[in-house]
Order: structure tokens, then sequence, then C-alpha cells
């Protein structure tokens, strides 16, 4: 696995790290910064486009799907006892999400009762 952070945070990569488990260096990637005085390399800037781009990608997706499920649009207080309660209410709509990337890159006729999940009414 893979997590992609800011080039701010790099200064507080050790205290991140020290106080989570489940990272190390190895799993975090983040843009190159700039030394004072000195340009990127072209190899350093594209690394930092083709990354933009990917962070781009993903926040444009999350976005998305906080369109289709108000719960996850970044503005809903959600309140979980545990969170594999929130994991498994968090992994339904990004399969919904996918099926219907699915269905429309395979040009697949739906019914009404297959859309039903993407009305704003809709609560799982």
């Amino acid at each position: 696995d893979c997590v992609v952070i800011d080039g701010g945070y790099t200064l507080f990569l050790d205290s991140v790290i020290a106080n989570n488990p489940h990272l190390a260096k190895q799993s975090l990637v983040c843009p190159i910064r700039k030394q004072c005085g000195s340009e990127l390399s072209s190899h350093e800037a594209k690394y930092n486009s083709v990354l933009g781009s990917f962070r781009s990608a993903i926040e444009s997706t999350f976005g998305e799907i906080g369109h289709l499920f108000q719960r996850f649009n970044g503005k809903s207080v959600i309140r979980v006892a545990d969170m594999d309660t929130y994991t498994v209410q968090f992994k339904l709509p990004c399969v919904l999400y996918n099926m219907k990337k699915f269905v429309a890159l395979g040009n697949i006729q739906t019914a009404e009762h297959h859309t039903f999940w993407m009305q704003p009414s809709f609560d799982f």
C-alpha cells in the first residue's frame, strides 16, 4: 500500500510514523521539494507532474463519491461506534461507484431499479 501526502507534511513525517505502527517511510510518497537557488531536474518535474495528476484523480473520485452519497461528502458529521462499521459503510459506496463506472465503460443498459441507490434519498 502507498499513501500520497502533501509536500508540506514532510517536516512531520518522523513523528507521524512514530505514532502509527501501520506506516513506514517506504509506504509514503510526496512531491519532490525544490531546493532554494536550484531548479528541479526534468525528471523531478515530471515526477511531480505525474504525482499531482494522480492526486487530482483521487480527489476527483472522492468528490464524485461525496456527490453520490451525501454521507461521505466531507460536510456531514459521521459518528460510528467503531471503525469497522465506518469501513463497511464506506466500502459500499466505493463498490457502487466502481459498478457505475464499469456500466458506463461497457455501455451496459440498466433498468430504473438498478439506479435507486443514486437517488438523493437513498439511505444505506
